[in-house]
């Protein structure tokens, strides 16, 4: 059945690259600390929540959904202090 209200946009090759690397990085940043490699996931964990930030920031602008991105700001802004924590801080 086709619905004409419903608009699915042509991907570029960044957007596909972000949907197939997006889930696998943040998996990767969950499983690296959750084996006792917290300073590792926290920076694997760095690069998908940047992945993250260009998602939700086309979600917003594109359907208003400010709040994903306001939420992907904070948690880049956590993962940042960790990232200092571990290998700034301790050295």
């Amino acid at each position: 059945m086709n619905h004409p209200h419903i608009y699915k946009e042509n991907k570029n090759l960044f957007d596909k690259f972000v949907q197939i690397a997006l889930p696998i990085v943040a998996v990767l940043g969950w499983g690296l600390t959750s084996l006792k490699h917290p300073e590792y996931g926290l920076l694997v964990a760095f690069v998908a929540q940047t992945l993250w930030l260009y998602v939700t920031y086309h979600g917003w602008k594109k359907a208003n959904q400010v709040g994903g991105f306001v939420t992907t700001i904070f948690e880049i802004t956590i993962i940042t202090f960790g990232i200092f924590n571990y290998w700034i801080f301790t050295q």
